[in-house]
Formats: structure tokens, sequence, C-alpha cells
């Protein structure tokens, strides 16, 4: 290796040093001086000794403390042929300027935006590299943020492999400092852009996620951010646009969340393939605290919004999913938020739009409801295949808290609205099925709340509206029903094929809680109207089925209450008018009547055919117990009791 003899500056070349001094006089000693900096670093390259410039000094010496000439300090430069300029600074970072106008900035803080002519920005990691914002040194281990001092990163444009914009504040924040990271445009491959803000958050501070734009791959933009969230602080994460293949934004929130903190997912648009838009928050909920999704848009495949709440919340505190829209193949909006609800909170799903195949709005609420609190689910629209609406809420419901399934509109296939509350229901909450509109198949509405229901609690279902093929509307309340408690099953309009409003409670039924059963309009075919209710009736608890209208062909209304009926207990059928063919308006309660209990069947109107209104109640009567059939003129009527078996025309 030769000594640089290429300069013409004075220069000491050591093993592990070199200097370059020159007496500088006027401006064409400060161009040699320059010129001998650019010969000395070709030189370097050419014989692979490259300068650190982390150890690079310049010293000026001058009678006047003036420098009057362009130092390097800590950067070299080089001006190529190509009018490209390469600047290698104090930190190894690059800028090229090209004669295409495109610009790549690489900043001391690890921060690369590639800017180009057209206005867009690429971002290519083909090696796991990762965007960082870092708050600068020692602050990574995280600080405090007060006012309105908020980290923000922005990267827009195109993400394309495992490039991922990662945000991390950790620590305090207060007032209205607010982690920030937006990063809209086309993230390919499984580029996630994230934002990590663990901590307390104190006022109006709200960690903060954008990515609009579309996500293909693996990529899920992510928020996290556990701690305490106090005042309005609300982490949200909003990602519009369109996301394909296992793209799934996700929002975590676990800790404290105190006043009206709300975490919030907002990811409107298409999603794709097993793309599930999920918001978990776990932990203690206090004030109108309510976690909340919203992803209205095409949803397809796999792709289910889901809210996770496990926990406490207290107050108005509701986690809340809404997912209107189009819902294809197995996609089913699902809410899981058990643990203890106090006050207002009521976890709420709303769905509406058109669900096909196995799409089945999800409402899972077990745990303890206290006060006004009442598990929601709203999905009107179009269900077609197995789609089923279900609410699920075991456990233990105080005051007025009724779960409560509401999903009008059509439902074609099997799917079955399915609201299931087991458990304890006290005060007037009333697990409630609502579902008018047009059902097709053997789609089966169904309302199952058996344990204990004390004083109003009513488990109600309501299905008015054309039920076709062997869908029924089927309410069963099993257990003890104490006070007013009645189960009741409304079901009005037509019924055709196999359809059978069924209601069933068998146990003990204490009060005034009558199962009651109404199912008005016109039956067709086999569909029968049927009450069932063993077990113990004590007050003036009397299982009623009324179904007036048109009954064709084998519809049968039928009432069957055995078992002991004590005071004026009275299970009562009433079917007034039209019966052609088979049908036969049918009571049986055998068992034990004491007091005024008298077996009621009412059937006034037309009967045609073999139709034959029967009333069989054997056992023992005691009282003024008094099996009764009504029935019109010059029609047979059958009557059994206390194995008495009389054939009577009125």
């Amino acid at each position: 290796m030769s000594s640089p003899e290429v300069v013409s500056s004075d220069k000491s070349l050591l093993a592990d040093d070199a200097k370059l001094t020159r007496t500088v006089k006027t401006d064409v000693y400060c161009r040699k001086l320059r010129e001998d900096l650019d010969k000395l670093q070709e030189w370097s390259v050419k014989w692979q000794l490259e300068f650190n410039p982390m150890k690079c000094k310049t010293i000026v010496q001058s009678a006047h403390n003036q420098t009057i000439h362009q130092s390097a300090h800590n950067q070299t430069i080089l001006q190529s042929a190509h009018n490209q300029t390469i600047h290698q600074s104090a930190h190894n970072q690059t800028i090229h300027q090209s004669a295409h106008n495109q610009t790549i900035h690489q900043s001391a803080h690890k921060q690369t935006i590639l800017q180009s002519a057209h206005n867009q920005t690429i971002h290519q990691s083909a090696h796991n590299q990762t965007i960082h914002h870092v708050l600068g040194a020692g602050r990574r281990a995280g600080r405090i943020h007060q006012g309105s001092s908020s980290p923000t990163l922005r990267s827009p444009g195109i993400h394309q492999g495992s490039g991922s914009p990662t945000l991390r504040s950790p620590g305090i924040h207060q007032g209205s400092s607010s982690p920030t990271l937006t990063s809209p445009g086309i993230h390919q491959g499984s580029g996630s852009p994230t934002l990590r803000s663990p901590g307390i958050h104190q006022g109006s501070s709200s960690p903060t996620l954008r990515s609009p734009g579309i996500h293909q791959g693996s990529g899920s933009p992510t928020l996290t951010s556990p701690g305490i969230h106090q005042g309005s602080s609300s982490p949200t994460l909003r990602s519009p646009g369109i996301h394909q293949g296992s793209n799934s934004p996700t929002l975590r929130s676990p800790g404290i969340h105190q006043g009206s903190s709300s975490p919030t997912l907002r990811s409107p648009g298409i999603h794709q393939g097993s793309s599930s838009p999920t918001l978990r928050s776990p932990g203690i909920h206090q004030g109108s605290s309510s976690p909340t999704l919203r992803s209205p848009g095409i949803h397809q495949g796999s792709s289910s919004p889901t809210l996770r709440s496990p926990g406490i919340h207290q107050g108005s505190s509701s986690p809340t999913l809404r997912s209107p829209g189009i819902h294809q193949g197995s996609s089913s909006p699902s809410v899981r938020s058990p643990g203890i609800h106090q006050g207002s909170g009521s976890p709420t799903l709303t769905s509406p739009g058109i669900h096909q195949g196995s799409s089945s709005p999800t409402l899972r609420s077990p745990g303890i409801h206290q006060g006004s609190g009442s598990p929601t689910l709203t999905s009107p629209g179009i269900h077609q295949g197995s789609s089923s609406p279900t609410l699920t809420s075991p456990g233990i419901h105080q005051g007025s808290g009724s779960p409560t399934l509401t999903s009008p509109g059509i439902h074609q296939g099997s799917g079955s609205p399915t609201l299931t509350s087991p458990g304890i229901h006290q005060g007037s909450g009333s697990p409630t099925l609502t579902s008018p509109g047009i059902h097709q198949g053997s789609g089966s509405l169904t309302l199952t709340s058996p344990g204990i229901h004390q004083a109003s609690s009513s488990p109600t279902l309501t299905s008015p509206g054309i039920h076709q093929g062997s869908g029924s509307p089927t309410l069963t309340s099993p257990g003890i029903h104490q006070g007013s408690s009645s189960p009741t099953l409304t079901s009005p309009g037509i019924h055709q094929g196999s359809s059978s409003p069924t209601l069933t409670s068998p146990g003990i039924h204490q009060g005034s809680g009558s199962p009651t059963l109404t199912s008005p309009g016109i039956h067709q075919g086999s569909g029968s109207p049927t009450l069932t209710s063993p077990g113990i009736h004590q007050g003036s608890g009397s299982p009623t089925l009324t179904s007036p209208g048109i009954h064709q062909g084998s519809s049968s209304p039928t009432l069957t209450s055995p078992g002991i009926h004590q005071g004026s207990s009275s299970p009562t059928l009433t079917s007034p008018g039209i019966h052609q063919g088979s049908s036969s308006p049918t009571l049986r309660s055998p068992g034990i009547h004491q007091g005024s209990s008298s077996p009621t069947l009412r059937s006034p109107g037309i009967h045609q055919g073999s139709s034959s209104p029967t009333l069989r109640s054997p056992g023992i009567h005691q009282g003024s117990s008094s099996p009764t059939l009504t029935s019109p003129a010059q029609v047979t009527n059958s009557l059994q009791s206390d194995k008495l078996y009389v054939n009577y025309a009125n």
C-alpha cells in the first residue's frame, strides 16, 4: 500500500491515525483543502482502508478565532459524475439525491423515508427490518409525557415484506398526550403497523393507530395499551379499507378503564379470508367505559369481528360490537363478556344485513348481571343457510336486566335464532327473543331459560310472521318460577308445514306465573301449537294456550299439563276459529287438581272433517275442580275425567 501522495496538503499517516493540515489564507486554499479531502476519501476506498467518521475531528487554529473554510465535521462528501451526492454521516447513514428527483433519507433515529417525484412512499424490507420511532436517547424505557406531548410516527405509502412501522411509548401520559401512529397506504406480506403504549394514561390521552388502505397477507394493524386508563382516555385503532388473508386489525387494552375510557376499534370496509377485527379488553371497566368494535361492510370467508371483554363492568359500561353489512361463509360477529356487570352495563352485538352460510352473530355474557344491564343481540336482515343469531347469558341476573335477542327479517335454511339464559333471574329481568318476519326451512327460533325465575321475570319468545317448513318457535323454561313469572311464547301469523310453536315449562310454578302460548293466525299442515307444563302449579298460575284462527290438516293446538295443580291454577286451552281436517284442539291435564283448579278447553267456531276438541284430565279432582270443555253444537266432543269417558253434544 502506497502513501496518499495524491494530496498536496501536509499529511501524517500512522498505523491508526491520519492528519491533513494546510495553512489557509484565501478561498483558493479552502478549495485545495476540500479537494485533498475528496482525494483522500478516494484513496481510502481504493486501498480498503476506510476512515472512521465517528473519530474524525476538525481543528481550526486562527488568530481571530474564525473559521474561513468548510470542514467535514463528522461527515465526508463525495460528488460523483452522475450528479449523485452520497453523504456518509457520523451515524453511517446515507443520503442519495438523484437526477430523477428521488430522495432516500435515513435519519439519525433509524427512520427511513422514501419520497419520489410522484409523491409516493415505498418501504421495502426483505431482511425483517423495522421502522422505529424512538423517543430519543435515554427515553425508550419509558418516561412522563405531560400536556400535549404526543409521540408521533407517520409512515404512509407501500409497505412490502415484513416491514412493520412500530411506535413504542411506555410510561405515563398526562393531559392530551396521545401516542399516534399513522400508516395509510398498502401493506403487503407480514408487515404489521404496531403501536405499544403500556402504562398510565390520564385525561384525554388516547393511544391512536390509523392504518387505512389495503392490507394483504398476515400483516395485522395492532394496538397494545395495557395498564390504567383514566378520564376520557380511549385507545383507538382505525383501519378502514380492504383486508385480505389473515390480516386482523387487533386492539388489546387489558387493565383498568375509569370514566369514559372506551377502547375503540373501527374497521369498516372489505374483510376477506380469515381477517377478523379483534378487540380484547379484559379487566375492570368503571363509569361509561364501553369497549367498542365497529366493523361495517363485507366479511367473506371466516372473517369474524370479535370483541372479548371479560372482567368487571360497573356503571353504564357496555361492551359493544356493531357489524352491519354482508357476512358470507363462516363469518360470525362475536361478543364475549363474561364476568360481573353492574348498573346499566349491557353487552351489545348489532349485526344487521345479510348473513350467508354458517354466519352466526354470537353474544356470550355469562356471569353476574346486576341492575338494568341487558345482554342484547340485534341481527335484523336476511339469514341464509345455517346462520343462527345466538345469545348465551347463563348466570345470575338481578334487577331489570333482560337478555334480549332481536332478529327480524328473513331466515332461510336451518338458521335458528337462539337465546340461552340458564341460571337465576331476579326482579323483572326477562330473557326475550323477538324474531318477526319470514322463517323458511328447518330454522327454529329457540329460547332456553332453565333455572330459577323470581318476581316478574318472564322468559318471552315473540315470532310473528310466516313460518314455512319445519321451523318451530320453541321456548323451554324448566325450573322454578316464583311470583308473576310467566314463560310466554307469542307466534301469530302463518305456519306452514310442520311448524309448531312450542312452549315447554316443566318444574314448579308459584304465585300468578302462567306459562302462556299464543299463536293466532293460519296453521297449515301438521303444525300444532303445543304447550307442555308438567310439574307443580301453586296459586293462580294457569298454563294457557290460545290459538284462534284457521287450522288446516292435522294441526292440533295441544296443551299438556300433568302434575299437581293447587289453588285456582287452571290449565286452559282456547282455540276459536275454523278447524278443518283432523285438527283437534286437545287439553291433557292428568294428576291432582285441588281447590278451584279446572282444566278448561274452549274451542268455539267451525269444526270440519274429523276435528274433535278433546279434554283429558284423569286423576284426582278435589274441591270445586271441574274439567270443562266448551265447543259448538252439532259437534261430537270427547271428555275424559276420573276414568269416566263421556260422549255428548252441547
